[in-house]
């Protein structure tokens, strides 16, 4: 992590303004729910349990951040994770990929990356990591990397979770790859009808390929399936984090001139 963290010419102080503790304290629940599986009310586990929580700390090269840290039981004895403060470094890829979001929903697509393939690194064959990875290249406007990673991860887990059809439908969408991009945008819908994030980039890959009427017939269907839908109150810029502003003003126009308001 320090050496990412050198890489990117980022101090860590920097670091922690940016990202804030309350994503390193959700880096530090994904991590307690790899040891306790997933905290469920009122249930008493298995041989290690959730035990509320408690004040810690998370080791950033020679730099301490308090956080209030998840608590585990092991058979009646309160234990740490792994018995000692958590460091980064110690995460699983998972971590690093929620780290890589976190830098996405602020613009640092940069950052995103570095992280999805730090998350690649620690575990190669990890299918959801390479996905993570194709998305972070896909917001930086890197869609032929994106791509590769995108087929890597199809490929290490074949059933696949549908928002992996999302991400290969934007790199296609930006690669000017319009019918492939359809068609994954449509394969995804087939899976969850109502997802809205495919419908509206399906949407704005039939205008960028001339295809108007049938971009205003999905156009509809985003009315019908979501009537409170409405591109004054949608947040463009945090549902589509693009590096490159120009993209998300160009599915917003796209999205109006097929009849969205």
């Amino acid at each position: 992590m320090v050496e990412l963290i050198e890489t990117s010419r980022i101090a860590v102080g920097e670091l922690i303004d940016r990202l804030g503790r309350a994503n390193l304290e959700a880096v530090l629940h994904l991590s307690a729910r790899k040891v306790a599986g997933e905290k469920h009310q009122g249930s008493k586990g298995g041989e290690i349990a959730w035990h509320g929580s408690q004040p810690g700390t998370v080791c950033l090269g020679e730099h301490k951040v308090r956080v209030n840290k998840p608590r585990l039981r092991r058979k009646g004895q309160a234990i740490e994770l792994a018995n000692r403060s958590l460091s980064l470094d110690d995460l699983l890829p998972d971590g690093y990929a929620q780290l890589g979001y976190a830098y996405i929903a602020q613009g640092e697509a940069d950052m995103a990356i570095a992280f999805g393939e730090k998350a690649v690194a620690l575990n190669p064959s990890y299918s959801f990591a390479a996905a993570m990875l194709a998305d972070f290249l896909m917001y930086a406007g890197r869609p032929e990397e994106g791509l590769v990673q995108i087929k890597k991860a199809m490929r290490l887990s074949p059933f696949y979770d549908h928002f992996y059809l999302v991400i290969l439908g934007d790199v296609y969408r930006q690669m000017g790859r319009y019918d492939e991009s359809v068609d994954a945008f449509r394969e995804n819908l087939r899976r969850s009808p109502n997802f809205l994030a495919s419908h509206l980039r399906l949407i704005a890959t039939l205008v960028a390929a001339g295809q108007d009427k049938k971009a205003r017939a999905e156009a509809g269907i985003v009315r019908e399936r979501h009537p409170d839908f409405s591109l004054e109150t949608w947040d463009a810029k945090g549902m589509m984090s693009y590096k490159d502003a120009a993209e998300t003003r160009r599915i917003v126009d796209a999205l109006r001139q097929a009849g969205l308001k």
